[in-house]
């Protein structure tokens, strides 16, 4: 069944049908850029997330009316049921989705491209995310990638899509990176791995805690050292579980490669416990050459937990011997012939050699069926095995056997044979029993290596699920992720405006071809569908400048205003766009030669969705064409930045345009700028500053900003909006609860707008930041006309290019 749902609809739907462009509502905003999503992060290539990756999925199943499961890197060779995707897929049924596979990761990586492996993977979440109303992420480290290189493809990751990280570290890790088997020594390796994350990513809202020894006396200690060292809080630790530990003696079939001699049905899918159990069989050389070509049976004696388990059933005895006649029985019952005297000095035999096995254990509490590991030529053990099995009280905690070694016995393949071809012996064998040529101390090696997998049909879902909920704060989980986004990443940024922009499929007009920073942002553009481009310029001329530099001039339209057949069309209707005023038209059509005039009458006309020039152009004369034909009277311009800091995007306004904007206006460039925040996915937190904070001095500017606040605030009541302030408190928690008192609307320290008295301050401002952070400023993006216009920097980049072109077809109003 899950092999088949693997394959139906909804798997063909979300994995395999193309990625479809479609238009963009702007009331889908939130439910596509909020933080609806969380991202587990394993700390190591063998950390164990399966219990919190079903007990996060069960606790959102609760509180979200549709979740589904994203995987960052996934094995798609494998079968379903041997990965995360196809477990969530078959207990929840959910959609599931993955970034890329790890043969594309590996590939990437080797080119030394993770740009593109990011933006692969945010495309396949942004496109995914729509249908859920939250995304549980999960991400994925890489065997033989060093831990850095890991942490860097899945730290990129989760700032490109949005998602608070979620540490998992297991206390029962095996790899490299854990170096040791002490969790004291694991706590401590954490600490430092967190110190490094936060600086890759500083959202990680937690870490749980998986497979720890919480009943340990010193352990609540070391997790407060850990939480005080790292700032980072621990949301919960789930405790090392006999249980969930456990494998299936199909999977170590499977997995070791071995022969299957026994077994069928449900023996198959026992659990069995592994970790910490070592089986070793030691040979007892003189049985078999004392009592000639005889089968003997040698029972041994256990030690620690699993002692007390299994020899209560068999005996009272003081040493938990089972007893002589016992051992008797059992010969009597597979060979009949055997005469007394011969049972006898058997029986004596194996007294003198009780140590023959010994099976040791350190677990706690009550594991499954254990499994025993024995030498191919120990057929005494073999001969006890298929008769105890058979008895309610031995078959009730013998889950398996493994006969190992290359040396093999043929006493032991005759009896074997014997046991297959008599059915009532056969009967018998109540365990599988499987064969291979791993020494026993090897095999016990490999056994440990095998990993404890959790199917959609045992009771490990229901138990995972369990532990979960008792020892995680699911509660201060919830908390961390169900909030509206305040603050976006720049990677996510930049990513959901090329998602909102390939959705809109705006069409955007560049005057300015003679710059070849245009040319190769048009080109990635058009790669990336960012948006239907027109280049205004000489054809001939532009298309032979691009072949030169190796780009293609498909899906870019070029026109020359000169033989446009708009041009007559344009020219006509010029003068009416000017305010009624009477233009001569001889005059219009001078104008339209110029590609900003014709490019702007693009746009008015609707031929096109918007406007981005200004590269080698100052602001003014960039948008003087038009603010002529766009702007409608009685309207103001004002302009929005978005400021691409080292961690965030913050939007600062006016830094461009209004010298010095009285309350009204002031109160209009807050209010256009939130709207422009919610657009991007951003809730806005409105700081309108000042260079003093609430009333903490007096003056006609500070009473400007009082002002414009309030005017804000009743224009959009639902946006938080404070003023004045100024920048430090606005932005910084710590300052803020210093500088700021009485009522800030939640502004003080978590503001994401900020808007500036004067242009003086703005402009001066904007620049000081980029030069000194090395910031990217993405604008000034031109609000206020009918259409979008925005203006280049003439120290653009080609990705500021890029940047801006994007933006403006993912706001264009389309």
């Amino acid at each position: 069944m899950i092999g088949h749902r693997w394959l139906g609809r909804r798997l063909t739907e979300t994995w395999l049908t193309p990625i479809r462009h479609r238009r963009f509502r702007t009331d889908e905003v939130a439910r596509l850029t909020g933080r609806n999503s969380i991202f587990l992060q394993p700390s190591s290539t063998t950390c164990n997330t399966v219990p919190v990756l079903l007990g996060t999925m069960k606790l959102m199943e609760t509180k979200q009316r549709s979740v589904g499961y994203f995987r960052v890197i996934e094995h798609a060779s494998r079968r379903p049921t041997e990965t995360h995707t196809g477990l969530v897929e078959a207990v929840f049924d959910t959609g599931v989705q993955y970034g890329c596979t790890v043969e594309e990761a590996i590939r990437l990586v080797n080119k030394k491209d993770l740009e593109t492996l990011n933006e692969m993977v945010a495309n396949r979440f942004s496109e995914f995310r729509k249908d859920y109303d939250f995304v549980v992420v999960e991400g994925y480290n890489i065997t033989n990638f060093s831990e850095e290189l890991n942490n860097e493809i899945n730290m990129n990751c989760a700032n490109a899509i949005g998602a608070s990280v979620v540490l998992v570290s297991d206390g029962r890790d095996n790899s490299s990176i854990a170096k040791s088997d002490d969790w004291r020594t694991k706590l401590r390796l954490l600490s430092e791995r967190l110190l490094v994350l936060r600086q890759q990513n500083p959202d990680i809202l937690g870490v749980i805690l998986n497979r720890y020894p919480n009943a340990a006396p010193d352990f609540d200690l070391e997790k407060a050292n850990v939480e005080k060292a790292t700032k980072v809080p621990i949301l919960g630790s789930i405790p090392l579980d006999g249980y969930l530990r456990s494998i299936m003696f199909r999977d170590i079939l499977e997995g070791l490669g071995a022969n299957l001699v026994f077994g069928e049905g449900k023996a198959m899918d026992v659990p069995l416990l592994l970790e910490d159990l070592r089986i070793v069989s030691e040979r007892i050389d003189t049985m078999i050459d004392r009592v000639e070509n005889n089968p003997l049976v040698a029972i041994g004696r256990s030690r620690a937990e699993l002692k007390k388990l299994i020899t209560e059933q068999i005996s009272k005895e003081p040493d938990h011997r089972l007893p002589n006649d016992r051992v008797a029985e059992v010969v009597r019952l597979l060979h009949p012939t055997f005469s007394e005297d011969m049972i006898i000095a058997m029986v004596d035999q194996i007294d003198a050699d009780r140590d023959g096995f010994v099976i040791e254990s350190d677990l706690e509490g009550t594991p499954p069926k254990f499994l025993l590991i024995t030498a191919k030529d120990r057929v005494d053990i073999v001969l006890t095995i298929t008769s105890l099995s058979a008895t309610r009280k031995y078959g009730g905690v013998l889950g398996g056997v493994i006969l190992s070694g290359k040396s093999s016995s043929e006493i032991t393949e005759r009896t074997l044979e014997a046991i297959s071809d008599t059915p009532a012996l056969k009967a018998l064998v109540k365990v599988p029993i499987l064969e291979t040529d791993l020494e026993p101390l090897e095999l016990v090696d490999r056994l440990e290596q095998l990993p404890t997998k959790v199917t959609a049909n045992s009771g490990k879902v229901e138990r995972s699920i369990k532990l979960f909920n008792e020892n995680v704060n699911t509660g201060k989980l919830l908390s961390g992720v169900q909030n509206p986004l305040e603050h976006i990443s720049v990677k996510m940024f930049l990513h959901q405006v090329s998602s909102l922009a390939r959705q809109k499929e705006a069409h955007i007009v560049v005057p300015e071809v003679n710059d070849d920073r245009i040319l190769l942002a048009a080109d990635e553009v058009r790669r990336r569908q960012l948006a239907r481009l027109t280049l205004l310029g000489d054809v001939d001329a532009i298309n032979l400048r691009i072949a030169s530099l190796g780009l293609q001039s498909r899906d870019v339209e070029i026109v020359d205003p000169h033989k446009s057949h708009k041009f007559d069309e344009y020219a006509e209707i010029f003068d009416k766009s000017l305010y009624r005023q009477t233009t001569p038209k001889e005059i219009a059509g001078e104008a339209l030669l110029d590609p900003y005039w014709y490019g702007a009458m693009m746009v008015k006309n609707g031929d096109a969705d918007g406007f981005v020039g200004g590269i080698n152009r100052p602001t003014r004369g960039t948008i003087l064409s038009s603010r002529k034909l766009m702007l409608k009277p009685g309207r103001d311009l004002t302009s929005v930045f978005f400021m691409c800091l080292d961690k965030e995007v913050l939007i600062y306004a006016d830094c461009a345009l209004n010298a010095n904007p009285d309350s009204t206006l002031l109160s209009e460039i807050a209010v256009r700028a939130s709207d422009v925040a919610e657009q991007v996915g951003l809730r806005p937190r409105v700081a309108m500053l000042s260079y003093a904070t609430g009333d903490s001095n007096k003056g006609p500017e500070i009473e400007k900003v009082t002002a414009a606040a309030k005017l804000a605030r009743k224009k959009r009541p639902k946006v938080p909006i404070f003023g004045p302030t100024q920048y430090d408190a606005a932005v910084n928690p710590s300052v803020a609860r210093t500088k700021v008192k009485g009522e800030n609307y939640g502004v003080a320290g978590r503001a994401n707008v900020l808007i500036f008295p004067d242009l003086n301050t703005g402009n001066n401002t904007y620049k000081a930041v980029q030069q000194s952070t090395k910031a990217t400023a993405i604008g000034p993006l031109v609000l206020g006309m009918d259409h979008l216009v925005a203006d280049l920097p003439r120290g653009a980049t080609i990705q500021d290019v890029v940047n801006t072109i994007a933006i403006t077809s993912a706001l264009a109003d389309k």
